[in-house]
Protein backbone atom coordinates (compact mmCIF):
# COMPACT_ATOMS: atom_id res chain seq x y z
CA UNK A 1 0.00 0.00 0.00
CA UNK A 2 1.42 3.90 -1.15
CA UNK A 3 -0.43 6.97 -0.06
CA UNK A 4 -1.18 9.95 -2.40
CA UNK A 5 2.22 12.74 -2.36
CA UNK A 6 -0.49 15.05 -2.50
CA UNK A 7 -3.67 14.14 0.05
CA UNK A 8 -2.47 11.23 1.42
CA UNK A 9 -5.16 8.58 0.35
CA UNK A 10 -4.12 5.39 -0.03
CA UNK A 11 -3.60 4.07 -2.95
CA UNK A 12 -3.26 0.52 -4.43
CA UNK A 13 0.28 -0.22 -5.40
CA UNK A 14 0.27 -0.24 -9.24
CA UNK A 15 -2.02 2.74 -9.29
CA UNK A 16 0.30 5.89 -9.98
CA UNK A 17 -2.48 8.42 -10.19
CA UNK A 18 -4.76 9.44 -6.84
CA UNK A 19 -8.15 9.03 -7.57
CA UNK A 20 -9.13 11.42 -4.71
CA UNK A 21 -6.84 15.14 -6.00
CA UNK A 22 -5.55 13.29 -9.20
CA UNK A 23 -2.36 13.66 -8.28
CA UNK A 24 0.15 11.92 -10.31
CA UNK A 25 2.25 9.64 -7.64
CA UNK A 26 4.72 8.84 -10.79
CA UNK A 27 4.74 9.29 -14.17
CA UNK A 28 2.07 7.24 -16.13
CA UNK A 29 2.18 4.71 -18.51
CA UNK A 30 -1.00 4.64 -21.31
CA UNK A 31 -0.15 0.65 -21.62
CA UNK A 32 -2.67 -0.98 -18.81
CA UNK A 33 -6.41 -1.90 -20.38
CA UNK A 34 -8.69 0.32 -19.19
CA UNK A 35 -10.92 -0.93 -16.11
CA UNK A 36 -14.32 0.55 -16.85
CA UNK A 37 -16.60 0.02 -14.10
CA UNK A 38 -20.34 1.03 -13.73
CA UNK A 39 -20.44 1.80 -9.75
CA UNK A 40 -17.44 1.57 -7.62
CA UNK A 41 -17.57 -0.34 -4.26
CA UNK A 42 -17.44 2.85 -1.70
CA UNK A 43 -14.69 1.95 0.96
CA UNK A 44 -11.87 3.79 3.04
CA UNK A 45 -9.70 2.82 0.75
CA UNK A 46 -10.07 4.45 -2.34
CA UNK A 47 -9.85 1.63 -5.31
CA UNK A 48 -7.37 2.85 -8.33
CA UNK A 49 -8.81 5.50 -10.63
CA UNK A 50 -8.91 4.10 -13.74
CA UNK A 51 -5.68 6.04 -15.07
CA UNK A 52 -3.25 3.93 -16.34
CA UNK A 53 0.18 4.32 -14.49
CA UNK A 54 2.86 6.69 -16.12
CA UNK A 55 5.75 5.15 -16.00
CA UNK A 56 9.25 6.78 -18.69
CA UNK A 57 11.15 3.87 -20.53
CA UNK A 58 14.52 4.78 -19.65
CA UNK A 59 17.96 2.55 -20.80
CA UNK A 60 19.65 0.36 -18.71
CA UNK A 61 21.81 1.96 -15.98
CA UNK A 62 25.78 0.99 -16.15
CA UNK A 63 26.06 -2.04 -13.88
CA UNK A 64 27.92 0.08 -11.58
CA UNK A 65 25.38 2.78 -10.98
CA UNK A 66 22.20 2.84 -8.96
CA UNK A 67 18.87 3.24 -11.09
CA UNK A 68 17.64 6.82 -10.94
CA UNK A 69 14.92 7.94 -13.11
CA UNK A 70 11.79 10.29 -12.56
CA UNK A 71 9.34 7.81 -11.87
CA UNK A 72 11.72 6.80 -8.61
CA UNK A 73 11.35 10.08 -7.78
CA UNK A 74 7.43 10.21 -7.31
CA UNK A 75 7.82 6.52 -5.82
CA UNK A 76 10.32 7.82 -3.28
CA UNK A 77 8.22 10.81 -2.49
CA UNK A 78 4.77 8.59 -2.07
CA UNK A 79 6.54 6.24 -0.21
CA UNK A 80 8.26 8.93 2.16
CA UNK A 81 4.74 9.78 2.74
CA UNK A 82 3.74 5.73 3.15
CA UNK A 83 6.94 5.71 5.54
CA UNK A 84 5.99 8.58 7.57
CA UNK A 85 2.67 7.71 8.18
CA UNK A 86 3.79 4.22 9.71
CA UNK A 87 6.37 5.87 11.55
CA UNK A 88 8.79 4.27 12.41
CA UNK A 89 9.04 0.82 11.48
CA UNK A 90 8.21 1.23 7.46
CA UNK A 91 9.12 5.08 8.00
CA UNK A 92 12.27 5.92 9.68
CA UNK A 93 13.73 2.73 10.24
CA UNK A 94 16.81 1.09 8.11
CA UNK A 95 15.97 -2.96 7.26
CA UNK A 96 19.25 -4.43 6.49
CA UNK A 97 19.90 -2.90 3.10
CA UNK A 98 16.54 -0.99 2.74
CA UNK A 99 17.11 3.01 3.46
CA UNK A 100 14.67 5.12 5.25
CA UNK A 101 12.95 7.75 3.42
CA UNK A 102 15.67 10.76 3.95
CA UNK A 103 18.28 8.42 2.68
CA UNK A 104 16.18 7.27 -0.28
CA UNK A 105 15.27 11.03 -0.90
CA UNK A 106 19.08 11.77 -0.70
CA UNK A 107 20.53 8.83 -2.20
CA UNK A 108 18.47 8.68 -5.49
CA UNK A 109 18.07 12.68 -6.01
CA UNK A 110 19.68 16.04 -6.71
CA UNK A 111 18.57 18.41 -4.86
CA UNK A 112 18.90 22.20 -5.17
CA UNK A 113 17.78 23.79 -2.20
CA UNK A 114 16.32 27.64 -3.82
CA UNK A 115 16.16 29.58 -6.79
CA UNK A 116 16.51 28.50 -10.25
CA UNK A 117 19.58 26.07 -11.07
CA UNK A 118 22.44 26.55 -13.18
CA UNK A 119 23.80 23.08 -13.37
CA UNK A 120 23.56 19.87 -14.56
CA UNK A 121 24.83 16.73 -13.22
CA UNK A 122 25.65 13.24 -15.03
CA UNK A 123 27.78 10.02 -15.68
CA UNK A 124 30.55 9.77 -17.98
CA UNK A 125 33.35 7.34 -17.83
CA UNK A 126 31.81 6.65 -14.24
CA UNK A 127 32.59 9.72 -13.08
CA UNK A 128 30.05 12.15 -11.95
CA UNK A 129 30.63 15.41 -13.41
CA UNK A 130 29.19 18.45 -12.51
CA UNK A 131 28.46 21.59 -15.23
CA UNK A 132 27.12 24.76 -15.28
CA UNK A 133 25.22 24.04 -18.66
CA UNK A 134 28.33 24.89 -20.79
CA UNK A 135 30.35 22.64 -22.81
CA UNK A 136 31.87 19.89 -20.36
CA UNK A 137 32.48 19.89 -16.43
CA UNK A 138 34.43 19.00 -13.90
CA UNK A 139 35.08 15.66 -12.15
CA UNK A 140 33.45 15.67 -8.80
CA UNK A 141 34.17 11.80 -7.76
CA UNK A 142 35.09 8.39 -9.51
CA UNK A 143 32.39 6.64 -7.72
CA UNK A 144 29.54 5.19 -9.24
CA UNK A 145 27.85 3.61 -6.58
CA UNK A 146 27.73 6.97 -4.91
CA UNK A 147 27.30 9.63 -7.34
CA UNK A 148 23.86 10.57 -6.37
CA UNK A 149 24.22 11.27 -2.89
CA UNK A 150 24.84 15.17 -2.85
CA UNK A 151 23.15 18.50 -2.75
CA UNK A 152 23.91 21.83 -3.78
CA UNK A 153 23.45 24.71 -1.57
CA UNK A 154 20.93 27.27 -2.42
CA UNK A 155 23.57 29.88 -3.33
CA UNK A 156 25.27 27.54 -5.49
CA UNK A 157 28.43 27.92 -3.76
CA UNK A 158 28.87 24.29 -2.12
CA UNK A 159 28.20 21.11 -3.04
CA UNK A 160 27.85 18.40 -0.37
CA UNK A 161 28.45 14.74 -1.88
CA UNK A 162 29.67 11.31 -0.61
CA UNK A 163 32.43 9.35 -2.15
CA UNK A 164 33.12 5.89 -0.80
CA UNK A 165 31.15 6.68 2.76
CA UNK A 166 32.96 9.74 3.53
CA UNK A 167 31.01 12.90 3.50
CA UNK A 168 32.35 16.00 1.97
CA UNK A 169 31.91 19.67 0.70
CA UNK A 170 33.52 22.08 -1.93
CA UNK A 171 32.92 24.28 -4.39
CA UNK A 172 30.86 22.95 -7.25
CA UNK A 173 33.98 24.18 -9.77
CA UNK A 174 36.48 23.20 -7.51
CA UNK A 175 36.74 19.66 -6.42
CA UNK A 176 39.85 19.73 -6.08
CA UNK A 177 39.52 21.95 -2.54
CA UNK A 178 36.92 19.17 -1.28
CA UNK A 179 36.97 19.13 2.89
CA UNK A 180 35.70 15.79 4.52
CA UNK A 181 33.27 16.13 7.04
CA UNK A 182 32.82 12.92 8.38
CA UNK A 183 33.30 9.26 7.40
CA UNK A 184 30.98 5.94 7.11
CA UNK A 185 28.04 8.07 6.58
CA UNK A 186 25.02 6.95 5.26
CA UNK A 187 22.42 9.54 4.89
CA UNK A 188 22.27 13.61 5.27
CA UNK A 189 20.71 16.82 4.36
CA UNK A 190 21.92 19.98 4.65
CA UNK A 191 20.24 23.69 5.56
CA UNK A 192 18.84 26.13 3.25
CA UNK A 193 21.89 28.82 3.95
CA UNK A 194 24.05 25.16 3.08
CA UNK A 195 26.09 26.19 6.25
CA UNK A 196 24.78 23.07 8.06
CA UNK A 197 24.55 19.28 7.76
CA UNK A 198 22.76 17.06 9.54
CA UNK A 199 23.50 13.81 8.90
CA UNK A 200 23.67 9.83 10.09
CA UNK A 201 26.98 8.02 11.30
CA UNK A 202 27.24 4.40 12.27
CA UNK A 203 23.46 4.30 13.51
CA UNK A 204 24.26 7.81 15.45
CA UNK A 205 22.72 11.28 14.37
CA UNK A 206 25.14 14.44 13.66
CA UNK A 207 24.76 17.89 13.11
CA UNK A 208 27.95 19.78 11.90
CA UNK A 209 29.00 23.53 11.03
CA UNK A 210 31.45 22.12 8.82
CA UNK A 211 33.92 22.55 11.31
CA UNK A 212 32.61 20.79 14.62
CA UNK A 213 30.30 18.27 14.79
CA UNK A 214 27.77 17.40 17.42
CA UNK A 215 25.52 14.56 18.41
CA UNK A 216 21.59 14.61 18.41
CA UNK A 217 20.98 10.68 18.90
CA UNK A 218 22.54 7.61 19.25
CA UNK A 219 21.10 4.40 17.66
CA UNK A 220 18.72 6.45 15.76
CA UNK A 221 16.36 4.48 12.90
CA UNK A 222 16.02 7.03 10.03
CA UNK A 223 15.65 11.13 10.23
CA UNK A 224 14.20 14.10 9.03
CA UNK A 225 15.14 17.63 9.98
CA UNK A 226 13.55 21.50 8.74
CA UNK A 227 14.80 23.52 6.06
CA UNK A 228 16.62 25.04 8.91
CA UNK A 229 18.53 22.75 10.20
CA UNK A 230 16.95 23.56 14.37
CA UNK A 231 14.33 20.63 14.39
CA UNK A 232 14.84 17.00 13.84
CA UNK A 233 12.52 14.39 13.77
CA UNK A 234 14.16 10.49 14.08
CA UNK A 235 13.17 7.11 14.90
CA UNK A 236 14.65 5.65 17.89
CA UNK A 237 13.94 2.29 20.54
CA UNK A 238 10.90 1.96 18.73
CA UNK A 239 9.29 5.19 18.86
CA UNK A 240 9.94 8.44 16.99
CA UNK A 241 10.96 11.82 19.14
CA UNK A 242 10.93 15.29 18.05
CA UNK A 243 14.13 17.45 18.93
CA UNK A 244 15.14 20.93 18.93
CA UNK A 245 19.01 20.97 17.95
CA UNK A 246 21.52 22.30 20.11
CA UNK A 247 19.36 21.92 23.07
CA UNK A 248 18.13 19.57 25.38
CA UNK A 249 14.39 19.50 24.06
CA UNK A 250 13.66 16.23 23.13
CA UNK A 251 9.61 15.53 23.22
CA UNK A 252 8.48 11.80 22.55
CA UNK A 253 5.51 11.51 20.28
CA UNK A 254 4.56 7.70 20.57
CA UNK A 255 5.34 4.21 20.13
CA UNK A 256 5.85 2.72 16.52
CA UNK A 257 3.08 0.21 16.99
CA UNK A 258 0.26 2.28 17.26
CA UNK A 259 1.45 5.92 16.00
CA UNK A 260 -0.06 6.91 12.81
CA UNK A 261 1.04 10.33 11.66
CA UNK A 262 -1.79 12.20 9.91
CA UNK A 263 -0.04 16.11 9.59
CA UNK A 264 3.06 17.79 10.57
CA UNK A 265 3.81 21.03 9.99
CA UNK A 266 6.82 22.03 8.07
CA UNK A 267 8.78 23.38 11.22
CA UNK A 268 8.21 20.18 12.80
CA UNK A 269 5.96 22.14 15.74
CA UNK A 270 2.13 20.71 15.31
CA UNK A 271 1.43 17.31 14.76
CA UNK A 272 -1.85 15.76 14.33
CA UNK A 273 -1.80 11.82 14.70
CA UNK A 274 -3.83 8.72 15.93
CA UNK A 275 -2.76 6.48 19.17
CA UNK A 276 -4.56 3.45 19.54
CA UNK A 277 -8.19 4.54 18.86
CA UNK A 278 -7.81 8.47 20.03
CA UNK A 279 -6.58 11.21 17.81
CA UNK A 280 -4.86 13.91 19.12
CA UNK A 281 -3.31 17.87 18.43
CA UNK A 282 0.40 18.31 19.68
CA UNK A 283 2.21 21.00 19.59
CA UNK A 284 6.11 20.90 20.34
CA UNK A 285 6.31 22.02 24.22
CA UNK A 286 2.96 21.56 25.04
CA UNK A 287 0.85 17.99 26.00
CA UNK A 288 -0.97 16.20 23.90
CA UNK A 289 -4.78 17.21 23.25
CA UNK A 290 -7.23 14.84 22.52
CA UNK A 291 -9.82 15.67 19.57
CA UNK A 292 -11.79 12.22 19.57
CA UNK A 293 -12.30 8.47 20.60
CA UNK A 294 -13.11 5.67 19.10
CA UNK A 295 -11.65 7.04 15.71
CA UNK A 296 -11.39 4.42 13.15
CA UNK A 297 -9.97 6.53 10.44
CA UNK A 298 -8.81 10.15 9.60
CA UNK A 299 -9.97 10.84 6.27
CA UNK A 300 -8.07 14.40 5.69
CA UNK A 301 -6.11 16.51 7.87
CA UNK A 302 -6.10 20.64 6.51
CA UNK A 303 -3.66 23.15 7.18
CA UNK A 304 -5.95 25.16 8.89
CA UNK A 305 -7.02 22.20 11.44
CA UNK A 306 -9.83 21.34 9.47
CA UNK A 307 -10.58 17.13 9.60
CA UNK A 308 -12.94 14.83 8.29
CA UNK A 309 -12.76 11.89 10.30
CA UNK A 310 -15.14 8.37 10.98
CA UNK A 311 -15.93 6.94 14.76
CA UNK A 312 -16.80 3.16 14.68
CA UNK A 313 -19.54 2.07 17.54
CA UNK A 314 -17.17 -0.85 19.17
CA UNK A 315 -20.51 -3.49 19.67
CA UNK A 316 -22.52 -2.11 16.69
CA UNK A 317 -19.66 -1.19 14.29
CA UNK A 318 -22.09 1.35 12.55
CA UNK A 319 -19.91 4.14 11.74
CA UNK A 320 -20.36 7.97 12.04
CA UNK A 321 -18.82 10.64 9.94
CA UNK A 322 -17.65 13.92 11.83
CA UNK A 323 -15.94 17.24 10.70
CA UNK A 324 -13.82 19.12 12.69
CA UNK A 325 -13.03 22.58 12.80
CA UNK A 326 -9.98 22.97 14.54
CA UNK A 327 -12.32 23.87 18.02
CA UNK A 328 -14.87 21.31 18.42
CA UNK A 329 -16.73 17.95 16.61
CA UNK A 330 -19.79 18.07 14.80
CA UNK A 331 -21.53 15.07 13.81
CA UNK A 332 -22.22 15.30 9.66
CA UNK A 333 -23.59 11.38 9.13
CA UNK A 334 -24.76 8.48 10.52
CA UNK A 335 -24.75 5.15 9.03
CA UNK A 336 -21.48 6.11 7.04
CA UNK A 337 -20.92 3.83 4.65
CA UNK A 338 -17.36 5.49 2.58
CA UNK A 339 -16.23 8.06 0.56
CA UNK A 340 -15.26 8.04 -3.17
CA UNK A 341 -13.59 12.12 -3.24
CA UNK A 342 -12.19 14.69 -0.96
CA UNK A 343 -11.03 18.06 -2.31
CA UNK A 344 -7.02 18.21 -1.36
CA UNK A 345 -7.23 22.15 -0.52
CA UNK A 346 -10.66 22.68 1.27
CA UNK A 347 -12.63 20.34 3.07
CA UNK A 348 -15.29 19.15 0.58
CA UNK A 349 -16.45 15.03 0.69
CA UNK A 350 -18.19 13.00 -1.44
CA UNK A 351 -19.25 9.93 0.74
CA UNK A 352 -22.25 7.58 1.27
CA UNK A 353 -24.59 6.59 3.75
CA UNK A 354 -26.69 3.44 4.28
CA UNK A 355 -30.87 4.34 4.54
CA UNK A 356 -34.07 1.40 4.16
CA UNK A 357 -33.60 2.00 0.51
CA UNK A 358 -29.77 1.23 -0.08
CA UNK A 359 -26.80 3.21 -0.21
CA UNK A 360 -27.17 7.32 -0.85
CA UNK A 361 -24.10 9.64 -1.78
CA UNK A 362 -23.81 12.58 -0.14
CA UNK A 363 -21.59 16.02 -0.56
CA UNK A 364 -20.31 17.81 2.66
CA UNK A 365 -18.68 21.27 2.83
CA UNK A 366 -17.62 21.80 5.99
CA UNK A 367 -20.19 20.63 8.31
CA UNK A 368 -22.87 21.32 6.04
CA UNK A 369 -24.13 17.81 3.93
CA UNK A 370 -26.73 17.77 1.62
CA UNK A 371 -27.63 14.15 -1.10
CA UNK A 372 -26.77 14.44 -4.24
CA UNK A 373 -28.21 12.87 -7.60
CA UNK A 374 -26.11 10.85 -9.00
CA UNK A 375 -25.99 7.15 -9.38
CA UNK A 376 -23.79 4.93 -11.64
CA UNK A 377 -20.30 6.93 -11.46
CA UNK A 378 -16.76 6.22 -10.91
CA UNK A 379 -13.64 7.63 -10.50
CA UNK A 380 -14.71 10.64 -8.92
CA UNK A 381 -11.85 13.14 -8.22
CA UNK A 382 -12.36 16.61 -7.05
CA UNK A 383 -9.77 20.06 -8.45
CA UNK A 384 -7.61 20.61 -5.16
CA UNK A 385 -9.94 23.83 -4.14
CA UNK A 386 -13.52 21.78 -4.16
CA UNK A 387 -15.07 23.55 -6.86
CA UNK A 388 -15.35 21.23 -9.36
CA UNK A 389 -15.76 17.67 -9.75
CA UNK A 390 -15.02 14.68 -12.69
CA UNK A 391 -16.10 11.19 -12.89
CA UNK A 392 -16.89 8.87 -15.03
CA UNK A 393 -21.08 8.08 -15.78
CA UNK A 394 -21.89 5.63 -18.72
CA UNK A 395 -19.58 2.88 -19.68
CA UNK A 396 -18.65 0.76 -22.84
CA UNK A 397 -16.24 -0.81 -24.85
CA UNK A 398 -15.79 2.16 -26.73
CA UNK A 399 -14.33 3.73 -23.04
CA UNK A 400 -16.52 5.91 -20.64
CA UNK A 401 -18.33 9.47 -20.39
CA UNK A 402 -16.35 12.02 -18.22
CA UNK A 403 -18.80 14.98 -17.06
CA UNK A 404 -17.73 17.96 -14.98
CA UNK A 405 -20.15 19.33 -12.47
CA UNK A 406 -19.64 22.60 -10.22
CA UNK A 407 -19.76 22.29 -6.68
CA UNK A 408 -22.28 24.51 -4.80
CA UNK A 409 -22.28 23.99 -1.19
CA UNK A 410 -23.59 21.18 -0.61
CA UNK A 411 -25.03 20.74 -4.30
CA UNK A 412 -23.59 20.10 -7.67
CA UNK A 413 -24.59 22.88 -10.21
CA UNK A 414 -24.31 22.65 -14.04
CA UNK A 415 -23.21 18.74 -14.46
CA UNK A 416 -22.31 18.02 -17.79
CA UNK A 417 -20.98 16.17 -20.55
CA UNK A 418 -17.11 16.76 -20.87
CA UNK A 419 -15.68 14.20 -23.46
CA UNK A 420 -16.78 11.00 -24.02
CA UNK A 421 -15.08 7.76 -25.56
CA UNK A 422 -12.40 7.96 -22.43
CA UNK A 423 -9.86 5.69 -21.18
CA UNK A 424 -8.38 7.37 -18.54
CA UNK A 425 -8.30 10.78 -16.93
CA UNK A 426 -6.51 12.41 -14.14
CA UNK A 427 -6.06 16.06 -12.67
CA UNK A 428 -2.84 18.41 -12.93
CA UNK A 429 -3.32 21.50 -11.10
CA UNK A 430 -6.18 22.95 -13.44
CA UNK A 431 -5.72 21.15 -16.58
CA UNK A 432 -8.00 17.92 -17.30
CA UNK A 433 -5.54 15.19 -19.08
CA UNK A 434 -7.57 12.22 -21.07
CA UNK A 435 -6.46 9.68 -22.95
CA UNK A 436 -8.39 7.91 -25.60
CA UNK A 437 -7.96 5.23 -28.09
CA UNK A 438 -5.58 3.12 -25.93
CA UNK A 439 -3.45 0.64 -27.30
CA UNK A 440 -0.70 -1.23 -26.44
CA UNK A 441 1.31 1.40 -24.99
CA UNK A 442 0.15 3.81 -26.72
CA UNK A 443 -2.81 6.30 -26.55
CA UNK A 444 -4.46 9.05 -28.22
CA UNK A 445 -3.03 12.57 -25.57
CA UNK A 446 -6.05 14.93 -24.87
CA UNK A 447 -5.78 17.90 -22.46
CA UNK A 448 -8.24 20.54 -21.04
CA UNK A 449 -10.53 19.24 -24.33
CA UNK A 450 -8.10 19.45 -27.41
CA UNK A 451 -6.34 16.48 -28.89
CA UNK A 452 -2.42 16.89 -28.19
CA UNK A 453 -0.96 13.91 -30.41
CA UNK A 454 -1.26 10.71 -31.20
CA UNK A 455 0.76 7.53 -30.63
CA UNK A 456 1.70 8.85 -27.68
CA UNK A 457 3.66 7.05 -24.90
CA UNK A 458 4.63 8.93 -21.46
CA UNK A 459 4.00 12.25 -20.27
CA UNK A 460 5.36 14.58 -17.55
CA UNK A 461 3.80 18.13 -16.17
CA UNK A 462 6.11 20.20 -14.64
CA UNK A 463 4.16 22.37 -12.13
CA UNK A 464 6.78 25.31 -12.37
CA UNK A 465 6.35 25.71 -15.27
CA UNK A 466 2.82 24.82 -15.98
CA UNK A 467 3.68 22.63 -18.91
CA UNK A 468 3.22 19.17 -20.22
CA UNK A 469 6.45 17.00 -21.83
CA UNK A 470 5.55 13.92 -23.93
CA UNK A 471 7.50 10.82 -25.63
CA UNK A 472 5.99 9.24 -28.77
CA UNK A 473 6.49 5.93 -30.54
CA UNK A 474 8.93 7.23 -32.14
CA UNK A 475 11.50 8.62 -29.28
CA UNK A 476 10.66 12.36 -30.11
CA UNK A 477 10.36 14.57 -27.48
CA UNK A 478 7.25 17.13 -27.49
CA UNK A 479 6.09 19.70 -25.34
CA UNK A 480 2.73 20.93 -24.64
CA UNK A 481 1.33 25.36 -23.53
CA UNK A 482 -1.68 25.71 -25.71
CA UNK A 483 0.28 24.08 -28.65
CA UNK A 484 2.55 21.26 -29.41
CA UNK A 485 6.50 21.82 -29.57
CA UNK A 486 8.72 19.66 -30.75
CA UNK A 487 12.05 19.29 -28.92
CA UNK A 488 14.11 16.44 -30.35
CA UNK A 489 13.87 13.01 -32.04
CA UNK A 490 15.55 9.61 -30.93
CA UNK A 491 15.59 10.94 -27.33
CA UNK A 492 16.55 7.81 -24.83
CA UNK A 493 15.55 9.78 -20.94
CA UNK A 494 15.29 12.93 -20.37
CA UNK A 495 14.82 15.35 -16.69
CA UNK A 496 13.19 18.73 -16.44
CA UNK A 497 15.11 21.03 -14.12
CA UNK A 498 13.37 23.18 -11.93
CA UNK A 499 14.00 26.31 -13.61
CA UNK A 500 12.04 24.68 -16.82
CA UNK A 501 15.03 24.13 -18.94
CA UNK A 502 15.41 19.97 -19.95
CA UNK A 503 18.45 17.60 -20.17
CA UNK A 504 18.00 14.86 -22.32
CA UNK A 505 20.28 12.24 -24.11
CA UNK A 506 20.33 11.31 -27.22
CA UNK A 507 21.37 8.63 -29.95
CA UNK A 508 22.29 6.66 -26.96
CA UNK A 509 24.12 4.04 -28.55
CA UNK A 510 22.58 0.31 -27.99
CA UNK A 511 26.65 -1.55 -27.10
CA UNK A 512 27.84 1.07 -24.52
CA UNK A 513 24.59 2.36 -23.34
CA UNK A 514 25.80 6.32 -23.71
CA UNK A 515 25.05 8.61 -25.99
CA UNK A 516 24.99 12.64 -26.30
CA UNK A 517 23.64 15.05 -24.01
CA UNK A 518 22.07 18.00 -24.92
CA UNK A 519 20.13 20.76 -23.13
CA UNK A 520 16.57 22.57 -24.06
CA UNK A 521 16.26 26.55 -22.56
CA UNK A 522 12.42 26.17 -23.90
CA UNK A 523 12.89 27.93 -27.10
CA UNK A 524 14.85 27.55 -29.94
CA UNK A 525 17.31 24.42 -30.53
CA UNK A 526 18.33 22.40 -28.15
CA UNK A 527 22.19 22.59 -28.10
CA UNK A 528 25.08 19.63 -27.20
CA UNK A 529 26.99 19.81 -23.96
CA UNK A 530 28.64 16.33 -23.92
CA UNK A 531 28.82 13.17 -25.40
CA UNK A 532 29.22 9.49 -23.92
CA UNK A 533 27.16 10.19 -21.17
CA UNK A 534 25.17 7.09 -19.84
CA UNK A 535 23.23 8.68 -17.13
CA UNK A 536 21.32 12.53 -16.56
CA UNK A 537 21.07 12.80 -12.47
CA UNK A 538 17.64 14.23 -11.84
CA UNK A 539 17.86 17.66 -9.96
CA UNK A 540 15.16 18.66 -7.76
CA UNK A 541 13.98 21.61 -6.00
CA UNK A 542 14.49 21.35 -2.03
CA UNK A 543 11.49 23.67 -1.73
CA UNK A 544 9.22 20.66 -3.23
CA UNK A 545 11.02 18.28 -1.93
CA UNK A 546 9.98 19.63 1.90
CA UNK A 547 6.44 20.65 0.25
CA UNK A 548 5.85 17.18 -0.79
CA UNK A 549 6.85 15.03 2.79
CA UNK A 550 5.41 18.39 4.72
CA UNK A 551 2.33 19.93 2.58
CA UNK A 552 -0.07 17.93 3.50
CA UNK A 553 0.82 16.63 7.15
Amino acid sequence: MKYCPNCEKPLEDEALFCDTCGTAAAETDVSAEPAVSAEPAVAEEIPAVEVAPIEEEIPSEPATSAVVSSEAVSAVVASARDLINKVPKTVLMIAGAALAVIILLTVILSLFTGGTPDHALYIKDGELIYSTLKKGGDIITDEPTTYAMHMLSADGEKLFFVEDGDLYWCPPTKPEKAEKIAGNVSSFLINEDGDRVTYQKDGDLYQSDLKEADRIASDVEGFIVTKDGKMVMYGKDDAIYVQRVGKDEKEKLGSDDSLELHYMSEDLKEFYFSDEDKLYFKKFGKDREEIARDVSTVIQVYEDGDIYYVTADEDSGERTLYYYNGNKSVSIAENYSGYEAVAAEKPVLLFSVYEDDGRVRMLASKDKTGEIDLEEISSAQFTADGKKLYYFSESDEGGSTLCEAKVSGTKLKDAEEYDDEVAYFALYGDHVVTRKDVEDSLCTLWIDGKEVDTDVASLRYDENSDKFYFMTEDDTLKMYKNKVKTIHDEVGSYTILPGGQVLFLYDISESSEEGDLYLFKGTGKAKKLDDSVSYIVPVYDLDTLYENIFGRY
